[in-house]
């Protein structure tokens, strides 16, 4: 990739630039100009611009966006974020127990539009609490959501979207959902020599297309469940 770059440069394909925040939460060292990239692609990471430090959780839930505030400023990927809320299907006991919560929460999601495991997931998180009049939902941009992501990173230490926070009342963060389910993580552990990457990227599509946010619905709720009843819990 660097031989890459610098072939690249001295052609003047691409330009040096500051380091930008790609769709899914991955930092970049460079500015495409003539090149255009998929945006799942992985890039090796550079130090990530300084996280905001004068904003807690719970000043950015109070400036974030509804969820409909948030599709409605989209782009070209809106009717796919629309498809997938349409999509979701809650399960009737997953129902009744989201039901049955009724300790006020709040949840942050820190996604974007242009972010695959965000467009795969935040729909159905979106039907699911709307079952429970308790828990409310507002969203943020990556950029905005920074120091949310650089507080809670996925298991290989990136800082990613989506990234899921819940707050009790007091703002205090009870819970946390990171980037995927544990299912398809697992499976994206495949040693890299093994799979051709387009098959890795083709094969996460598929299994988002036919789980259909099963897999993430039943990890979320009784994660709700544990944030309602007072016990703390973030992936390790």
């Amino acid at each position: 990739m660097r031989l890459l770059v610098a072939s690249l440069l001295s052609l003047g394909a691409l330009r040096p630039a500051h380091a930008v925040i790609a769709p899914c939460g991955t930092t970049i060292d460079l500015a495409v100009a003539s090149v255009s990239m998929p945006t799942d692609l992985a890039f090796r990471p550079v130090a990530p611009p300084a996280a905001v430090t004068d904003s807690t959780p719970a000043d950015l839930f109070a400036g974030g966006m509804t969820f409909g505030d948030f599709v409605g400023r989209m782009g070209g990927r809106k009717d796919e974020w629309l498809k997938r809320n349409d999509w979701g299907r809650i399960p009737d006991e997953a129902a009744q127990r989201l039901r049955a919560i009724a300790t006020p929460l709040r949840i942050l999601v820190v996604a974007e539009e242009g972010c695959s495991d965000s467009m795969n997931s935040i729909p159905y998180l979106v039907r699911l609490v709307a079952l429970a009049p308790d828990i409310q939902l507002r969203v943020v941009n990556s950029s905005t959501g920074r120091s949310i992501m650089e507080a809670h990173r996925t298991p290989d230490g990136r800082a990613a979207t989506p990234t899921v926070v819940v707050l009790d009342a007091k703002g205090t963060t009870v819970a946390c959902w990171i980037e995927r389910p544990a299912t398809l993580r697992q499976w994206m552990k495949t040693p890299k020599d093994s799979l051709p990457s387009d098959q890795r990227f083709g094969g996460r599509l598929a299994w988002y297309e036919h789980d259909k946010g099963a897999s993430a619905m039943a990890e979320w709720v009784p994660m709700l469940e544990a944030a309602a009843a007072g016990r703390t819990s973030c992936p390790d």
